[in-house]
Parts: C-alpha cells; sequence; structure tokens
C-alpha cells in the first residue's frame, strides 16, 4: 500500500500539472474504517487492518 501510495503521489505531482487536471486529496475517497464495525470479531477486525 505505501508503494502504491507514493506512485500514485508521484504521478499526481508530474502528470496532472501536463493534463491540467485538479489534484485529488485521496483522504476524501479512501477510508480505511472497516475494523470499527461492531459486528465483527477480533480476527476479521485485525484482518481488515490489512
Amino acid at each position: 500500500m505505501a508503494i502504491l501510495d507514493l506512485f500514485v503521489t508521484v504521478y499526481q505531482a508530474f502528470c496532472f500539472p501536463i493534463y491540467r487536471v485538479k489534484k485529488v486529496r485521496r483522504r476524501d475517497y479512501i477510508v480505511l474504517d472497516r475494523q470499527q464495525l461492531e459486528y465483527l470479531n477480533f480476527i476479521e477486525k485485525f484482518h481488515c487492518g490489512y
């Protein structure tokens, strides 16, 4: 995930200005909160974190 995030960041930094595309904040679209679901047991919550 960290490498993918790095590539996306580099892509946005270099290619978006060339194509005149507005930069996007990933935190507006990617939410990692599935481990907070009440009906999951400990193991399922742990796996949702990864």
